[in-house]
């Protein structure tokens, strides 16, 4: 099919856009006062050479491109960064009504951890002197009834 006008209706690009920015996934994070923040179940440090009470609190914006590669700005400038943990535990996910029976059913399934004292905990080595009634019990030579 032939368009209605042979005229390009596509402009230039002007000398402050720039593609590669614009086409990212941005989401905005606050520096903590050690200067982390946390993407996707990571945590990443801020290096600078200023000092670290400047930038406490700073929103800055954390730019992921198509090919995984991320960007940490500040003022729309790149700022240098390390990881500094990766989070192990998974955190709580969010699951649907229809989903909700099925996980529960699940979580019901799995068998309960045991809890208490471990064997090696030096109450089970408690004994008690030889004329109480505990010992007697212990050692068979009293039997009490208990509800």
């Amino acid at each position: 099919m032939a368009p209605r006008s042979t005229e390009s209706a596509h402009r230039s690009l002007g000398k402050g856009e720039d593609l590669g920015r614009i086409l990212t996934l941005c989401e905005r994070r606050t520096l903590s006062k050690n200067l982390t923040l946390s993407y996707n179940n990571v945590i990443y440090q801020i290096k600078t050479k200023r000092s670290a009470y400047t930038m406490r609190q700073a929103h800055v914006e954390v730019r992921e491109r198509h090919t995984g590669e991320l960007t940490i700005e500040y003022k729309q400038r790149p700022l240098e960064y390390t990881i500094y943990q990766e989070q192990e535990q998974q955190q709580g996910k969010v699951i649907e009504a229809k989903l909700l029976q099925p996980a529960a059913a699940r979580a019901a399934a799995r068998p309960k951890q045991e809890c208490g004292p471990v064997p090696s905990n030096p109450w089970r080595r408690f004994y008690f002197s030889k004329n109480s009634l505990q010992a007697k019990e212990r050692r068979g030579e009293l039997c009490i009834l208990r509800k």
